[in-house]
């Protein structure tokens, strides 16, 4: 399937594509999107602002009509990460929070989860909360590089 690009319904100056991505309508440069309570997100500037923007919401309303009016996107796939439209689904609290106890974390306690933290400058970053160690052990390397650079070195 060809990735198809639409215009981000919130935030008119950024795209969202069927596969999951963001891009700057005007730069045309796919945007890094970061990990936030396990969920992808953006940080797109409007009106003198910034925000912090969850992209599966975004993606729902530019993609797939909703005309129950329904509050949630769902994750079919109950991946949180996997932001393709095919994976998506508008749904109701009930529904949502249905489809989420056939997909129990693994560490094989319902409703367990990992946190990934990270300190810089004497503040605590919250980087999510992750299905499995390694998922959170790659964030928390992949934001510690960023943030320490050289300085970086892996326990």
């Amino acid at each position: 399937m060809t990735e198809e690009w639409r215009e981000c319904v919130d935030f008119p100056n950024y795209e969202v594509s069927s596969e999951g991505n963001v891009r700057n309508k005007r730069t045309g440069k796919t945007i890094k999107q970061g990990v936030h309570n396990g969920y992808k997100i953006f940080y797109p500037y409007k009106d003198g602002k910034d925000y912090n923007i969850e992209t599966h919401i975004q993606l729902c309303k530019a993609f797939i009509a909703n005309p129950e009016n329904k509050p949630c996107v769902d994750h079919k796939d109950g991946d949180y990460l996997n932001n393709k439209i095919n994976n998506l689904r508008w749904a109701t609290r009930t529904e949502n929070a249905q489809n989420r106890k056939k997909f129990p974390s693994k560490s094989q306690k319902s409703g367990v989860y990992i946190t990934a933290m990270v300190t810089y400058n004497g503040h605590t970053i919250r980087l999510g909360a992750f299905p499995t160690v390694e998922e959170a052990s790659e964030m928390y390397e992949a934001v510690s590089r960023g943030l320490f650079g050289e300085f970086y070195r892996c326990k």
